[in-house]
């Protein structure tokens, strides 16, 4: 999540950076917003990792994912507008009131439906030997990561097809690696990422002569690039093989992440936040960009985790309870209608 938070600070930040001139604020930039994919790489990989053997859908975490989504999008649409900043549309209304539905968050909508879909998952990876498992997912890196790459094609993927993709390689990983030594994993990630900045930097100096080069700069660091998956794949194999304990800390802020996105990344905030309150722009050419990037994602990761804290403290803790009869009357509704004769003689 600080990955992703130094990411939308550098692309909604509103920095112009000219193609003519080589800077180091330019760089620490594409820097910052490097690890945006990677971040979202390794959520999407721990998820798999943690779903690929669970039973089936939990419906109590499917409401809470749910209302949390519509609490934070809900409550930004009634700030914004009531308090003056924007005025009240009818599309920004309804992406607020339906925002899974609606894609007010990208990558929540994606995960909403892969959450969806993973007990059907499920089945097809207990279904495949492991040498079909390894020539799918060769197939798929080669079609959505390889093709992408080298190709610069998408090749009919999209956003969830390559989370069904991590998703698949996460339950490989589960089934059938092997743990081993955390640190080679983490040096060979942190190599990779050195070696794919300084080809950032390298396209940037290229760029001084020819401008389409520094234009795609930062080409190999979207999401479903090689060597972005390879970082992330790394990254993901050396802290699984970590063995870290038990943190209170940790599970702390762990437990406020989705919550830091959901704040920060809200459609209304997220002007507000990178342009009118901190400006980002306006640092492009000073020599504190460095230090008042890194205060200021340190700043909004601590002040979004303690706002989701007081949800989950002061909201959730009291609602919480009633999710459980709630899910279980849901289940009850859904198992009648498949029983019921309509559904059985017509559909």
């Amino acid at each position: 999540m600080s990955l992703i938070v130094a990411h939308h600070f550098a692309v909604h930040g509103g920095f112009q950076f000219g193609t003519d001139v080589f800077s180091v604020n330019h760089l620490w930039v594409q820097f910052l917003s490097s690890g945006g994919k990677i971040g979202v790489n390794v959520f999407v990989l721990i998820s798999g990792y943690f779903l690929c053997q669970s039973k089936g859908i939990s419906l109590v975490k499917l409401i809470r994912l749910w209302l949390s989504i519509f609490f934070y999008s809900v409550l930004f649409v009634g700030l914004f507008v009531g308090l003056g900043p924007e005025s009240l549309q009818l599309k920004p209304l309804i992406r607020s009131l339906f925002p899974v539905t609606y894609s007010a968050y990208w990558f929540i909508s994606t995960y909403f439906v892969l959450y969806l879909l993973s007990p059907f998952i499920n089945w097809f990876i207990q279904t495949l030997s492991q040498t079909k498992y390894q020539r799918l997912l060769i197939l798929l890196t080669v079609m959505w990561c390889l093709i992408p790459t080298f190709m610069i094609s998408t090749f009919q993927s999209n956003s969830l097809w390559w989370f069904v993709y991590l998703y698949l390689l996460a339950g490989y990983i589960r089934s059938y690696v092997k743990d081993g030594r955390a640190y080679p994993f983490l040096w060979a990630a942190g190599s990779l990422y050195l070696l794919a900045l300084l080809a950032t930097a390298g396209c940037d100096v290229v760029g001084l002569k020819f401008p389409l080069v520094a234009k795609h700069a930062t080409f190999f660091f979207a999401m479903q690039r090689l060597p972005t998956l390879l970082i992330s794949l790394l990254l993901f194999l050396g802290f699984k093989n970590m063995r870290l304990g038990f943190s209170s800390l940790i599970n702390l802020f762990a437990a406020t992440t989705l919550g830091i996105y959901l704040i920060h990344e809200n459609m209304f905030v997220r002007p507000f936040l990178w342009k009118t309150v901190f400006r980002n722009a306006s640092y492009a050419g000073s020599n504190w960009l460095i230090p008042y990037s890194i205060g200021v994602i340190v700043l909004v990761f601590t002040g979004c985790a303690c706002l989701e804290l007081i949800r989950l403290h002061l909201l959730e803790k009291y609602y919480k309870k009633y999710l459980y009869p709630v899910a279980d009357y849901m289940t009850q509704l859904s198992q009648r209608f498949f029983d019921s004769k309509i559904f059985r003689n017509y559909l």
